[in-house]
């Protein structure tokens, strides 16, 4: 573990250095389009193209940021975490097509991080999968509600609750049963697999004609 502890850091300092650097080049091009908007007005194309796009960068550097936040092997994971990892890789992948992602949290749950990363990767598949009908369905908004449950038995169990509607049940179970890299979906398919690969329970369902899905472990 002490092992594995170290590499993950290694990788932690690769992230941090990268976007650090991506940060402080991104904070010099946003100086030079406030300069540029200054000296050529407002509403000038280019300006606004160039604004646009630095715009985005800016905002995925900070959901990298969010996607690769180190955990200590030795520590602890609050359904906050989970949720905030997992929705941040939600949006990393699909805000160029959803333009508004959020989400709220019920409940706590406490667990270690080597559980916690198969639910942050469960998290992340259930919320993929709705991705998918959302954008289908052309929605300019997905919102999640993450509900963490301790149960009397002692496992830990999260449901994921879209606002997504319009979408088949038998095309939810389909798009799992594979995944391409090519196509961006190998991690929603090993989210699920590792997950039912460690004996967990990750079950499609509805709740008020929403797709939820319910993940225990």
């Amino acid at each position: 573990m002490e092992k594995l502890s170290r590499f993950a850091r290694s990788f932690n300092e690769t992230h941090r250095i990268c976007t650090h650097e991506i940060s402080g080049h991104l904070h010099l091009l946003r100086f030079c389009i406030d300069e540029l908007v200054e000296q050529i007005g407002e509403h000038n194309q280019l300006a606004e193209k160039i604004e646009e796009g630095v715009t985005k960068l800016e905002d995925m550097n900070k959901l990298w940021k969010i996607c690769s936040r180190y955990h200590d092997p030795f520590g602890e994971i609050e359904l906050d975490g989970l949720a905030e990892k997992s929705v941040g890789l939600v949006s990393l992948y699909n805000s160029k097509f959803i333009k508004d992602i959020n989400y709220i949290v019920e409940g706590e749950v406490e667990m270690p991080t080597d559980e916690g990363i198969l639910f942050i990767e469960a998290i992340y598949s259930a919320a993929s999968l709705a991705s998918f009908f959302a954008i289908k369905a052309s929605q300019d908004e997905l919102s999640f509600k993450i509900k963490g449950e301790m149960l009397p038995d002692g496992k830990k169990e999260i449901t994921i609750t879209s606002n997504v509607s319009k979408f088949s049940l038998e095309e939810a179970l389909s798009l799992l049963e594979n995944g391409n890299e090519n196509e961006k979906t190998q991690r929603r398919f090993n989210g699920m697999a590792l997950f039912r690969e460690h004996d967990g329970l990750y079950r499609i369902e509805l709740v008020n004609n929403f797709l939820s899905v319910r993940i225990r472990l």
